[in-house]
């Protein structure tokens, strides 16, 4: 792939429904930490907070002018937590590390000050933990948990 066809912009107002279809795409619910599917009124009032927090920047990869997926940075003092997903069409053909190699360029490009990038990955989730791998991240800890049942 070369990343002259690929574009970076913020996320905005116009994106709040893309938004919403891509993190209740199955996959992507699966993938997360919390595995609700999310209703509507709860994303927009998250998104509605989103545009206005300064410390959460979001950005939509464009394949020439298709969108493809999303990175999100959560920034707390020097370190920026990752979250990110491809649109199910999209799925398979590199644009994981797309978003995480050009998503952290543009992130020191707007805030230096982060020495840290992090994503938590389920231990399942192969692909992801590959992204971040191939894209020069070292994997640092391993959770574990234990069910008690309700």
């Amino acid at each position: 792939m070369s990343d002259n066809k690929f574009t970076f912009r913020k996320v905005n107002k116009d994106d709040l429904n893309l938004l919403f279809e891509w993190v209740n795409d199955p996959l992507v619910r699966s993938n997360s930490f919390n595995t609700d599917t999310i209703a509507f009124e709860d994303h927009k009032r998250w998104f509605e907070n989103t545009l206005l927090n300064e410390d959460r920047i979001i950005f939509i990869l464009l394949d020439e002018d298709i969108p493809v997926g999303q990175i999100r940075f959560d920034i707390e003092g020097d370190k920026a937590y990752i979250d990110y997903s491809v649109s199910k069409d999209m799925r398979g053909r590199g644009y994981g590390k797309v978003l995480l190699d050009m998503g952290v360029s543009n992130l020191k490009e707007i805030r230096p000050e982060i020495k840290t990038v992090i994503g938590l990955v389920k231990p399942e989730n192969a692909d992801s933990r590959n992204c971040f791998i191939n894209s020069g991240y070292t994997e640092k800890s391993v959770c574990y948990e234990l069910n008690l049942g309700d």
